[in-house]
């Protein structure tokens, strides 16, 4: 509430740098493509080149290239879960970040293989939450939490996604995950108002 207002009429200058960004991070994104394409051309053969050229078409959302690249890779690889994994975080983008039946099938492949694979398991209960079974969604992500360091780049998108779904579910959130708990709000009602 004592935030100023910011009316789209007066923010034309900083909606247009934005845009200038963002335009700029795609011709990057398509660029680096290009130069990974060339490279996979190249060395049709070498899965580090090819898995190198999937990273850069996910970037560009050149989703069906990036899936091509990856089956590429998974069956010169025979089979490598690592890469099922990453397979499946593609498949799952591509569907409009959809938590399809090909794609739960693929997750529990990769999870009999590798149980404790970040990206199945993060999916695991993606899958869950898009059902709305929220204790259960709670329980995977709970599960993922355990096996994550503090200091995992994925860590901050995993907690926001335990917050949403125990808001979604009623639940409390589990123990710490950052949020004020009865004692907290106890305390801060006894603040005063500079407190």
């Amino acid at each position: 509430p004592e935030m100023p207002s910011a009316p789209l009429a007066g923010r034309k200058a900083e909606l247009q740098r934005a845009e200038t960004q963002q335009l700029s991070r795609q011709q990057q994104a398509k660029t680096n493509l290009d130069i990974a394409r060339t490279a996979r051309d190249a060395s049709p053969g070498d899965i580090e080149v090819i898995l190198r050229f999937a990273m850069a078409a996910g970037a560009a959302e050149a989703h069906d290239e990036e899936i091509s690249a990856l089956k590429t890779a998974l069956n010169l690889s025979s089979f490598n879960p690592a890469i099922k994994s990453l397979l499946a975080d593609a498949r799952y983008r591509q569907a409009g970040r959809f938590v399809t039946v090909p794609i739960r099938a693929l997750i529990d492949e990769i999870l009999k293989e590798r149980p404790d694979d970040v990206r199945a398991l993060f999916l695991y209960g993606l899958a869950a939450f898009q059902d709305e079974d929220y204790p259960l969604a709670m329980s995977r992500f709970e599960h993922l939490l355990s096996l994550t360091p503090p200091d995992a780049p994925w860590s901050g998108t995993l907690i926001a996604q335990i917050k949403q779904t125990a808001t979604k579910g009623g639940m409390p959130l589990p123990p710490g995950i950052a949020g004020p708990d009865a004692d907290d709000i106890a305390s801060a009602a006894e603040l005063s108002e500079e407190e």
